[in-house]
C-alpha cells in the first residue's frame, strides 16, 4: 500500500465518522467548518469539530500535498487551534 493509498483510506475513515457524529448528534450535513461557526453546539460538539478539522486537513495534506513541511503544518495548525480555542470558549 502506498502512503497515497494509505491517506486515501484515512479520509474515508474520516468521512465515516464524521457522518455519524452529525447524525448521533441530530446536525445538518454541511462542512465540519461551517458547524463550529453556525450551529448552537455543546462544548464537548465544539471540541470534536476543532479536532476533527485539524485531522482533517492534516489528511488532505499527506493525500494532495506530501510534500507539505511539517512547520507549515503546524503554522496551520495552530492557526486553527487559535480560532477553535475562542469558538469553545465563548
Amino acid at each position: 500500500m502506498t502512503k497515497k493509498d494509505s491517506s486515501k483510506d484515512q479520509i474515508n475513515a474520516l468521512l465515516e465518522e464524521y457522518k455519524m457524529f452529525t447524525q448521533e448528534n441530530n446536525l445538518p450535513g454541511c462542512s465540519a467548518e461551517e458547524l463550529i461557526i453556525e450551529a448552537d453546539l455543546t462544548n464537548a460538539q465544539k471540541e470534536f469539530l476543532a479536532d476533527f478539522i485539524t485531522r482533517w486537513d492534516k489528511a488532505m495534506a499527506d493525500h494532495y500535498l506530501g510534500w507539505l513541511s511539517v512547520s507549515a503544518f503546524r503554522l496551520v495548525t495552530v492557526s486553527r487551534r487559535s480560532l477553535s480555542d475562542f469558538l469553545v470558549t465563548t
